[in-house]
């Protein structure tokens, strides 16, 4: 019976701690900008030295209660205040306007802008760095196979809508399925992607429209088999009510949706407070009430309003389409700091917790199928 970890596993061990650690500095940073934002509306200066000294006694305590050296704590922590103290004064230099809410026009300006410089790589990277964003995709993708599934024995397999396209990763797998399939995304950059590997491929039945689905969906009434929006693209519209109503006049009989939303339910926002960053690409951002999308050390915010369930089913009910199936999904795996997730036993224990809490309400997301 092993009795000790051997020197390699102990210094695995001690490098994702080292890297916990650096998390968890660099959500203190983003807070420090949030408390300069703060102190700047209201006045306030930077440094207060009674309040940094009265921490830092605390820690020093910490400290003695842990078993650890006060003086070493003390240090650290001293030169952690005094980085906090020093990005606040170099956001307050370069942001000179407090903003508290963000215009729609800045957020739709920013999907752009992020779209412009992700697309490229969208495919290759996007996502693949975060495991619960993984794992969504996962789920994602078995449940597309299980609805076309349904069409197929309906013998309705005529044309699939990919509302919220982007490089067509989600157009070219439907393409397998359907006579046409046509991807629509707001975005030049992404649809100029997807055209790119449309004319590498030998897709026939294939199409990508550049356009804003909020404005309107451009297909004649009763003529879509599918209609898909993945990965929270139904909470990223401004105007719901319309879209899902645009959806409802598409579709044929018997014609099937698969739209996915962030929930506002989900663990990750019901707990007061996650001291690091989790492990999903995107997450809603409650305090400038949008998405926050993380694009390696960049972040960029756009439009997005979660739900929750019963709303939802709402939703979607008086559009005058019918629910099949609601899941909620992942939650454990989405509220734990990615670094967490580098040894794959650690990945398959919360992969089995989330896929048994699969339907609760608790999930990150909201994933919703359902027929006209």
């Amino acid at each position: 019976m092993r009795t000790e970890l051997d020197l390699r596993e102990l210094g695995d061990r001690l490098k994702m701690v080292d890297q916990h650690i650096v998390a968890l500095l660099a959500q203190r940073m983003e807070l420090a900008r949030q408390v300069e934002r703060y102190k700047r509306h209201r006045g306030q200066p930077i440094i207060r030295f009674e309040v940094e000294d009265d921490r830092l006694n605390k820690i020093a305590g910490l400290a003695r209660e842990r078993g650890l050296n006060p003086n070493f704590l003390f240090s650290l922590f001293y030169s952690i205040i005094a980085e906090s103290c020093r990005v606040q004064i170099n956001q307050m230099q370069i942001e000179p306007v407090v903003v508290e809410d963000i215009s729609l026009q800045q957020l739709k300006d920013n999907l752009l802008s992020l779209t412009k410089e992700i697309a490229p790589l969208y495919d290759q990277s996007y996502g693949q760095d975060f495991f619960a964003t993984k794992l969504y995709l996962e789920l994602e993708e078995s449940t597309f196979k299980r609805e076309i599934g349904t069409l197929k024995g309906l013998d309705n397999l005529d044309l699939a809508v990919d509302l919220g396209c982007a490089t067509g990763k989600i157009t070219f797998k439907l393409a397998e399925s359907f006579r046409r399939v046509i991807g629509y995304d707001i975005s030049e950059a992404m649809i100029q992607e997807a055209r790119n590997k449309l004319g590498r491929g030998s897709y026939s039945n294939v199409e990508f429209k550049v356009a804003d689905i909020d404005e309107g969906i451009l297909e004649e009434n009763e003529s879509v088999s599918l209609a898909v929006m993945n990965l929270g693209t139904a909470s990223d519209v401004t105007n719901l009510r319309r879209v899902l109503a645009g959806i409802r006049r598409i579709l044929k009989p018997n014609g099937r949706f698969i739209l996915s939303f962030y929930n506002s339910s989900a663990l990750l926002y019901k707990c007061w407070f996650i001291p690091w960053p989790v492990s999903l690409a995107a997450s809603i951002n409650h305090v400038k009430h949008c998405l926050d999308v993380r694009l390696k050390d960049k972040v960029f915010s756009i439009h997005a309003r979660p739900h929750n369930v019963k709303e939802v089913q709402g939703l979607i009910r008086q559009a005058g389409l019918k629910v099949s199936e609601i899941l909620t999904y992942p939650t454990i795996s989405s509220i734990l700091p990615n670094e967490f997730f580098e040894e794959e036993g650690m990945q398959k224990i919360i992969a089995d917790i989330d896929r048994q809490l699969i339907a609760k309400e608790s999930g990150a997301y909201i994933l919703v199928t359902g027929r006209s």
